[in-house]
């Protein structure tokens, strides 16, 4: 649970800023007092849920230096969220699905340590530097030209709009 929460507070975070997304001191700070909220919701002790990025960046070295190297749970665990997108009915078509598959590992080489992509098998695509590393040009000149507010509001737009879709494909089927 641990390795879970740091997953959804520091390296979420690492990912945004490795992306060329700006995250301010006070945003950074709101995430981490979500994510604590969250893993006491979830049963993790307090005392486990870190403050901050040094606290968080100790546990997580703390929580990788005992951890045994991939097993073939984590293999399946790992092509397991690399397939979703392939069963995913809000995208329409399967040549969609496909295309997502494939950003979805090219970020994955781009995001993480070259030698766990080997670990966990994560499959070795032609050019999966070339949507991350166009991602964060995009993401550093779209910070530089367009204001803050506007870039949340187009956010939280984007969001809904997944929400919507996400909530008439789900409605009336087994998905969830």
């Amino acid at each position: 649970m641990m390795a879970t929460y740091i997953g959804f507070s520091l390296v979420f975070l690492h990912s945004l800023h490795k992306l060329g997304n700006t995250i301010s001191e006070e945003e950074e700070k709101g995430h981490f007092h979500l994510w604590k909220y969250v893993g006491y919701l979830l049963g993790i002790p307090e005392e486990l849920l870190p403050n901050d990025k040094k606290q968080a960046t100790e546990f997580f070295y703390l929580w990788t230096s005992v951890q045994p190297s991939s097993d073939k749970d984590s293999v399946l665990l790992a092509h397991s969220l690399l397939n979703e997108s392939l069963e995913n009915p809000i995208l329409k078509f399967k040549f969609q699905r496909r295309n997502l598959r494939y950003l979805h590992i090219c970020c994955t080489w781009f995001l993480l340590d070259h030698e766990v992509c080997k670990r966990l098998q994560i499959p070795d695509v032609p050019f999966k530097n070339g949507f991350p590393k166009m991602k964060r040009i995009i993401n550093k000149i779209y910070d530089s030209t367009v204001s803050r507010d506007a870039r949340i509001k187009k956010g939280n737009k984007d969001q809904m709009k997944v929400l919507e879709d996400y909530l008439r494909v789900t409605q009336n089927s087994n998905f969830r």
